[in-house]
């Protein structure tokens, strides 16, 4: 009896805890969805006839939400404006900005430009404003004024040193030049700036528009140049500004002669002191300007070259066709009288690797320039001159060149320090780079056969792309008076 008494009890707790664990499973599973949030699901087994309420509920605060822009209560600033804010530069704020004090109750005053401050920033100046500055007289109809009062309101206006090189930079003519430069010197004292300005600007209107007698001869021209002599000697000019100064005055050479001599010498003086601040196209302007003036053998001129020379090679990477063809001739012009060996071995080197890759105008330009230098100083680099060569070797790349760089071509290959001559007087073995030399003297001579070059252009050819014309290279032109650019 009691083995069956104790059977039993186990069996009776054995069904009460198997039907507390059926009822305790779903209150718990109801419990933990109503604390995870799922509010409809309890809805739906509580109400299932509200269950649609429920949705439609849901479905109006979700059209709420889409119709009210939920950005317009953080200010007024609609979602419109964030998705055109790429198109915009700025987000102007309309509100009106307070200060310091005003935000916390504290009243502020009026100075006396009728802007309000508080005692502690009282005497301040305003912020800089952004909005563009309205000249007194910009409303003045210029067509409207006589010639006198023309004169006296540009003399006005040519009193503030930027207006004045604004002036300058704007000429169109080398006449409207002249007028401002001789009304500027007569009110005003020209800066380094101005000066610099002003041959830059003569030295490209000389291009399109030949200088006249008048020009050529005026007392305006020799003032200026004096006048940068003597801004020169007080060291005034910086490195890029001397650049610019030699570049133009080697461009007005021949129709200012006497420049190289007011000018040349007083700019070659500081080219070392400021050569390790020029970039590329400053170095190839310095060198460039320095030979061809023409200087002589003055000392300055020499230091100036050298230190070139030295700063060159360290930028040589960062140097365009154009910089190293400039170097190039301005090296030649001097004929050999400073040492630059190893700059001309730099400069071949850099042709040599870049000549096949040089674009066709650049190539048709530079190339001949570069040969014609190394060819006056005596100095056939043989690896340079077959990639030179190479460039050209088509008939139809030659027959594309301007005539001048025809023409130097033809100077160079056949100059006696080229082995193209060798080839033709020698016989039986003949060295690889005489042969291809001679081939390319051949097409060379047809080339200029069948354009019509003379001997006397060939031997023109040491004076440069932008010497003299000859009269065979301007029979083709109406004009009797043609500039150095339609020439060539």
């Amino acid at each position: 009896m009691t083995r069956m008494t104790q059977t039993n009890r186990r069996s009776g707790s054995r069904l009460q805890m198997g039907s507390l664990s059926r009822v305790t499973l779903p209150v718990l599973l109801l419990l933990c969805l109503k604390g995870l949030g799922f509010q409809t699901f309890v809805s739906f087994l509580s109400y299932p006839a509200g269950f649609d309420k429920v949705l439609t509920t849901q479905r109006r605060a979700q059209d709420k939400w889409q119709t009210e822009d939920p950005f317009q209560q953080r200010g007024g600033v609609m979602t419109t404006d964030l998705r055109n804010f790429e198109e915009r530069t700025y987000f102007q704020d309309t509100r009106p900005r307070r200060s310091f004090n005003e935000r916390r109750g504290r009243p502020g005053r009026r100075n006396f430009r009728g802007e309000r401050t508080t005692e502690r920033g009282a005497g301040r100046s305003p912020k800089r404003s952004t909005e563009r500055k309205v000249w007194k007289d910009e409303s003045v109809n210029v067509t409207d004024l006589t010639e006198e009062e023309r004169e006296e309101r540009f003399r006005t206006q040519i009193q503030s040193p930027v207006t004045l090189t604004t002036f300058i930079q704007r000429s169109k003519t080398p006449g409207e030049f002249m007028w401002t430069i001789t009304a500027a010197m007569e009110e005003t004292m020209l800066n380094h700036i101005h000066i610099a300005a002003a041959f830059s600007k003569l030295a490209s209107l000389k291009k399109a528009t030949p200088l006249v007698d008048k020009i050529r001869r005026s007392p305006t021209l020799v003032q200026l140049a004096k006048q940068a002599a003597r801004v020169a000697d007080r060291r005034e000019f910086r490195a890029r500004e001397i650049a610019t100064l030699l570049m133009s005055c080697a461009a007005l050479r021949v129709d200012l002669p006497w420049i190289s001599e007011e000018l040349g010498l007083s700019l070659a003086k500081w080219v070392p002191q400021t050569a390790q601040d020029m970039n590329p196209q400053a170095l190839s302007n310095t060198v460039y300007g320095l030979g061809v003036l023409d200087l002589g053998d003055s000392p300055e001129v020499s230091a100036a070259i050298d230190h070139c020379a030295t700063m060159i090679p360290t930028q040589l990477g960062r140097f365009s066709s154009m910089d190293v063809a400039q170097v190039a001739w301005g090296i030649g012009a001097r004929d050999g009288r400073e040492d630059s060996s190893k700059l001309m071995e730099a400069l071949a080197s850099w042709v040599t690797a870049e000549a096949a890759n040089l674009p066709a105008f650049a190539a048709s330009v530079d190339l001949p320039m570069i040969a014609v230098a190394f060819v006056r100083l005596q100095n056939w680099q043989p690896e340079m001159m077959n990639a030179i060569a190479a460039r050209f070797v088509d008939l139809n790349d030659l027959s594309r060149l301007r005539l001048w760089s025809l023409a130097a071509l033809l100077w160079s290959w056949s100059h006696p320090c080229s082995p193209a001559l060798d080839a033709d007087s020698t016989e039986g073995i003949v060295h690889p780079d005489s042969f291809s030399a001679s081939r390319f003297l051949q097409k060379l001579r047809r080339a200029a056969n069948s354009r019509r070059i003379t001997q006397e252009d060939i031997d023109r050819v040491p004076e440069g792309p932008k010497g003299e014309t000859s009269k065979s290279w301007s029979t083709s032109k109406t004009s009797n008076i043609l500039s150095v650019a339609e020439t060539f």
